[in-house]
């Protein structure tokens, strides 16, 4: 009986593991939101990305700019090695790595005069496609 109760916690315990991981996987090809400080994987693992922070100077709901701002991405790529790359809304929206093209497609939370973001707050869209070399 002991046996068979191992066995089961077990399989509940590899279970429970393996299900929080499938919240860290991307699709290529599809927007996808990754939070900061946390790696995700392809969904044939030949890539991961892990989202370092963000710098955010865009003009806050609430306020009159003279410029729109930009929010800036620093991230790491993992393919054979890692390779930091830094993307943003208005100068460098994509970038590629290997055979991997990165574009940043949003930042989140936009700012607001009335509060201030904390960088565990920010969430970050971004999609990847794989190009022929």
């Amino acid at each position: 009986m002991k046996i068979r109760e191992l066995v089961l916690m077990g399989m509940l315990v590899f279970s429970a593991c393996s299900s929080g991981d499938d919240d860290h996987v991307f699709q290529l090809d599809s927007g996808q939101r990754f939070v900061l400080q946390e790696e995700y994987a392809s969904m044939d693992h030949g890539l991961s990305i892990g989202v370092e922070h963000v710098s955010d100077s865009r003009c806050p709901t609430g306020v009159v700019c003279i410029w729109e701002g930009e929010a800036t991405v620093y991230l790491y790529v993992r393919t054979q090695n890692i390779q930091e790359l830094v993307l943003s809304t208005v100068r460098q929206p994509k970038d590629t790595v290997q055979n991997y093209e990165i574009e940043l497609v949003n930042v989140s939370p936009y700012p607001d005069i009335s509060r201030e973001i904390e960088q565990e707050d920010y969430e970050v869209t971004l999609k990847v496609r794989r190009i022929d070399p």
